[in-house]
């Protein structure tokens, strides 16, 4: 995931979203896409979520989603803009389909707190392989946001 420029993960669990199914959606197959460059505006980088979603009836939605993390002075932002996902919902299992929902979805800290322990290490060999994999993409993590959030003590390239 860290050593290509696309950052991309696979996803699987389930998504609640009573507007759209009052029992939980199963997603299979779902990418995400850790901090992918942008083009604009300038030092502009994206958390990327696709995929789709499947009620127990059969009925397929695709969820596309974005969070954007940019350049910015004021390191209160990083919450605000690593839990802030912008998100279109289209009917069947592509972005191809009608849209049914646009929005905007927060995280909660608790509902985060939760989400971290589900993260895995596909493949490692040994259960240091396990931890050490895990602890490059929190240096990475971390590393993109101070270098976005850390206001004048963040390295800036050409400086």
């Amino acid at each position: 995931m860290l050593n290509t420029p696309e950052h991309k993960a696979h996803m699987h669990g389930t998504v609640a979203c009573p507007a759209i199914d009052p029992e939980p959606l199963s997603v299979v197959n779902g990418e995400f896409q850790l901090f992918v460059e942008v083009p604009s505006p300038p030092n502009t980088r994206h958390m990327v979520y696709s995929m789709a979603m499947y009620g127990k009836d059969g009925r397929a939605h695709y969820l596309h989603g974005f969070k954007v993390v940019k350049d910015h002075p004021n390191p209160l932002r990083i919450w605000h803009d690593t839990s802030t996902l912008y998100v279109t919902v289209h009917e069947g299992e592509s972005r191809l389909g009608r849209v049914e929902f646009v929005g905007v979805m927060h995280i909660r800290v608790a509902d985060f707190a939760k989400q971290m322990t589900t993260m895995r290490v596909l493949n490692a060999e040994s259960e240091v392989e396990r931890l050490a994999a895990l602890a490059r993409f929190g240096v990475n993590f971390a590393g993109v946001l101070w270098e976005s959030y850390g206001g004048l003590l963040a390295p800036r390239e050409g400086v």
